[in-house]
């Protein structure tokens, strides 16, 4: 059985139960309003008494109508009218639905057994595949059937059944070519008209705001050019002359001597 399809719990499963029980009880009313008019009347009858333990025909006559309609409606239909309400079905491990003495076997022996102290119905709630014993005798599974309902219990979402094999040397079928689907072509750009309710914006030219009145506007001063140097000569090293060394006119020691004693005795 593939994992990844999402089986049912107790309680769905149980509602399911009740409202096909009240399905059949509405069904098995028709039969016996007018057996219990005639046990009134006759109760004598030997069609009233006891045939088995404290059941009497009729009472076997009910539980054969109930198990049929299980059996029944499990192997053709795959599910019954309560389970069709919740989106159930009861597959084998492939996924396929129970053949009718699988189904028999289910919901006489299987039923009987899992009723004994209930604990076969009690195991669906710590069962990871959520399974009563009855389901692990006859290896059947309770799923749900609707899409939407697998993708909330599951994250893959859809359910994955198992191939059907293929017979060996079997011709196989070719498989059509994926048609190529081509890019959209992007359309060019068009140049839309600007709707009439909008105005282009105008390019507002530039107003020079007026210097305050206490200060000067700065005055620009013009740049004088400067004439540009003349070359002047570098100046020419004179030449210097050699003079001529005047002679020293030599004076007498005894002339020397003389005047200046001359000049002591004036001094004195």
């Amino acid at each position: 059985m593939n994992q990844s399809i999402a089986k049912a719990g107790f309680f769905p499963r149980f509602g399911a139960y009740l409202i096909d029980m009240l399905f059949l009880g509405c069904v098995l009313s028709f039969i016996k309003f007018p057996i219990g008019l005639f046990e009134l009347l006759y109760p004598d009858w030997i069609i009233f008494k006891s045939v088995l333990f404290n059941f009497d025909i009729f009472d076997i006559l009910y539980f054969v109508i109930q198990l049929l309609y299980f059996t029944i409606a499990t192997s053709v239909a795959g599910t019954t009218l309560g389970k069709a309400l919740f989106n159930l079905a009861v597959v084998d491990e492939e996924g396929k639905k129970l053949s009718f003495f699988k189904a028999l076997y289910r919901e006489s022996i299987g039923k009987y057994i899992s009723s004994v102290l209930y604990f076969g119905y009690i195991m669906i709630f710590f069962e990871p595949n959520k399974r009563g014993f009855h389901d692990y005798l006859c290896d059947t599974y309770v799923i749900y059937t609707c899409k939407g309902q697998q993708a909330l219990l599951i994250p893959s979402g859809l359910v994955n059944r198992k191939a059907a094999p293929q017979p060996v040397g079997a011709p196989v079928a070719p498989q059509p070519m994926p048609v190529q689907r081509t890019m959209p072509v992007a359309n060019p750009a068009v140049n839309q008209p600007m709707p009439v309710s909008q105005e282009a914006p105008v390019a507002r030219p530039m107003v020079s705001q007026p210097m305050p009145a206490n200060q000067e506007a700065p005055v620009a001063r013009p740049v004088v050019s400067q004439p540009m140097p003349v070359n002047q000569e570098a100046p020419v090293a004179n030449p210097v002359v050699s003079q001529p060394v005047q002679p020293q006119s030599f004076i007498p020691m005894e002339s020397k001597t003389t005047s200046e004693s001359g000049n002591t005795g004036n001094i004195q």
